[in-house]
């Protein structure tokens, strides 16, 4: 409706503040705010930053291209991310890891104002699209379902009855209803629902949503247990544990770069078939180390 500029340089000053307030806090509670309304940020920062990259390249080869550089960024963002943190508890304090992001979203807003040419570009009156409104309901319903069926899974393991606590049960029956009324927001009375039944209609799609919720849980535990295999079984310093990461970053970053050279060419089912391969036998690899082994 309103173009990706504005909204990409609206989150990346949120991500700044936020970061800025995060390496000055004081209390836990002021941390746990301040990573959430980072996630705000970001989670609005990503179609945002589509947004640029689908108005400047036409479909082709050249927006192929696009992505995949924008792809191979995110690897080695993730190791200078986990560089710059592994420096920093060795040789400062935690609260200066917190400085250079916001430098990086300044660096990126400033990018972006330079790069992007046609920065009004939304919606025009007139066009197609002039009728559109936003679905402020089915947001906030989806958004608050989301939070409390979340919040209930990551409290269950805290509280002292677990799934069995009172706490989880209401946390997660807010969530389902919440669920169940933008569901009856987007089918009946939204105008232009943020997701339409039409959307959810052609039969790759579920399964393609359900791969998508599987490969971001796998990631996730991935990450967090790789980390604490590297950190207390092995029991590897920070610097250690930086050198072991570029891996990662290379491959990624290779694959992402020549994957974006022959996306037209090969059907996009192979890329997809060989990525799952690859994140069913991360995991196992673990399974069959010892910590006794050599890297």
């Amino acid at each position: 409706m309103y173009g990706g500029y504005w909204i990409f340089l609206a989150e990346a000053s949120l991500i700044l503040a936020w970061t800025l307030v995060y390496a000055f806090a004081a209390s836990p509670a002021i941390i746990v705010l301040s990573r959430a309304m980072q996630g705000v940020g970001v989670a609005a920062l990503q179609p945002a930053a589509f947004s640029l990259i689908g108005t400047r390249y036409p479909p082709g080869k050249r927006r192929n291209l696009a992505l995949g550089i924008y792809s191979a960024v995110a690897p080695l963002g993730f190791f200078a991310g986990i560089a710059t943190s592994g420096l920093v508890v060795t040789y400062a304090t935690w609260r200066a890891y917190f400085y250079a992001p916001a430098g990086i979203c300044l660096l990126c807003m400033a990018l972006v104002h330079v790069s992007t040419s046609d920065r009004n570009r939304g919606r025009r009156e007139g066009g197609s699209d002039a009728a559109l409104q936003m679905d402020w309901m089915g947001a906030v319903a989806m958004a608050a379902g989301l939070f409390s069926t979340m919040y209930a899974l990551a409290a269950a393991s805290h509280l002292q009855t677990g799934w069995r606590s009172a706490h989880f049960a209401v946390a997660l029956a807010l969530g389902v209803l919440s669920l169940l009324l933008a569901a009856f927001i987007e089918v009946l009375l939204a105008a232009c629902p943020l997701l339409p039944p039409d959307f959810f209609r052609p039969r790759s799609l579920p399964a393609f949503y359900l791969a998508a919720l599987f490969f971001y849980a796998i990631f996730g535990v991935f990450l967090f247990y790789s980390l604490l295999y590297m950190s207390r079984m092995i029991h590897a310093s920070a610097l250690e544990m930086v050198l072991w990461i570029v891996p990662f970053a290379a491959g990624g970053c290779i694959l992402a770069c020549v994957g974006a050279l022959v996306f037209h060419a090969l059907p996009l089912t192979y890329f997809v078939l060989f990525s799952g391969a690859a994140w069913v036998l991360a995991p196992l690899l673990f399974i069959i180390a010892s910590p006794s082994a050599p890297y």
